[in-house]
């Protein structure tokens, strides 16, 4: 097993595609998506547990999946997901360091966030290895599809797991339920880093 030094301590280096790292940061596992300039870009390695999802979010189902919003619109700036994220993050991160992340989500538009869902970029570049999930087959992205203006139908994609990992397809924003999973960003430095071993 080959590992890696971030902040003088070592990690395993995980032998899948880009040989993405696991570490560790507040209690969590992640994946490192991007280690560029002294910033790592994590994703969560599972599902948000159900009790951060039962304390933050709104409208989940009984299998603790979350709409990506209440509403027909599917912009990520006016989500439910968005609001149950930076909640979750107000909370449980305070005082963690996160970065705040600029993300181009869908053609020219941006959004600033210290925490986000993965774009369907970032899910198409992903080693088919870090799509798998400890429960649920699916989570959403931060990128929307389409959307059908006068009509109760809008979309995001979705990004398949444990059974079809690397599957992109779309749903309704507020009609289906996914998993939560999300991206943060962090210093290399960030002291609340540790081993994922």
């Amino acid at each position: 097993m080959k590992e890696i030094k971030i902040n003088n301590k070592r990690y395993k280096l995980m032998e899948v595609g880009n040989k993405e790292y696991e570490v560790k940061f507040n209690g969590y596992e992640w994946y490192v998506m991007k280690n560029e300039d002294g910033l790592l870009t994590l994703l969560m390695k599972n599902a948000l547990p159900v009790d951060m999802i039962k304390k933050y979010f709104e409208g989940y189902d009984e299998d603790y999946d979350v709409p990506f919003n209440t509403e027909v619109d599917p912009d990520w700036i006016n989500s439910t997901i968005r609001k149950g994220l930076i909640k979750f993050a107000e909370n449980e991160f305070k005082d963690k360091g996160l970065e705040l992340m600029v993300t181009n989500y869908d053609q020219d538009k941006y959004a600033e966030d210290y925490i986000r869902l993965i774009t369907i970029r970032e899910a198409e570049q992903m080693p088919e290895e870090m799509h798998k999930l400890d429960r649920g087959y699916y989570y959403w992205t931060m990128s929307p599809m389409y959307t059908q203006k006068g009509k109760e139908y809008a979309s995001v994609f979705r990004v398949g797991g444990s059974s079809n990992a690397g599957y992109l397809g779309y749903d309704s924003v507020y009609n289906s339920s996914y998993v939560v999973r999300p991206v943060v960003c962090l210093r290399s430095d960030n002291p609340y880093i540790e081993s994922a071993k």
